[in-house]
């Protein structure tokens, strides 16, 4: 099975293939496959190996069609292991996508030839710092 051999390493071919029987296998969902932006590092959650600190690198999903961009960030939130301090936005070429956009849209627009649809994701600190250093009275804050 090619579930959990990364995407690089996988022909044009072989993604098309697999596109198709999940398409086939899921008809009414979309294959998915979530990368960090290059050149903004990686978050650092749980690996494939499930050590911790280890950089996480693709996210891949496989979601229904009625899913908003809001869905899939709340999914993928778990799946890289991004703490509360920080907000997650997801990309398609250049531009950062709308958490009421339709997934189901995003597709149409922007699957690959492969049949995936590639989208990245970046994220930034919320306050910078951790609620502690912002509210230092607050002994139970973050």
């Amino acid at each position: 099975m090619t579930r959990h051999i990364p995407t690089e390493l996988l022909s044009f071919e072989e993604r098309q293939v697999r596109a198709v029987q999940l398409t086939i296998k899921y008809p009414n969902r979309l294959p998915l496959i979530i990368k960090p932006v290059k050149g903004k590092g990686k978050v650092k959650g749980k690996g494939k190996e499930g050590k911790a600190g280890e950089d996480s690198a693709v996210a891949k999903f496989i979601v229904a069609r009625t899913c908003t961009v809001a869905d899939v960030l709340f999914r993928l939130r778990k799946s890289v292991n991004i703490n509360e301090y920080q907000a997650i936005y997801l990309c398609v070429g250049d531009s950062v996508l709308s958490g009421s956009m339709s997934i189901d849209s995003i597709f149409d627009r922007h699957k690959s030839d492969d049949g995936f649809l590639y989208l990245e994701y970046c994220h930034e600190s919320v306050f910078g710092r951790s609620l502690k250093q912002v509210f230092p009275v607050c002994g139970n804050v973050g």
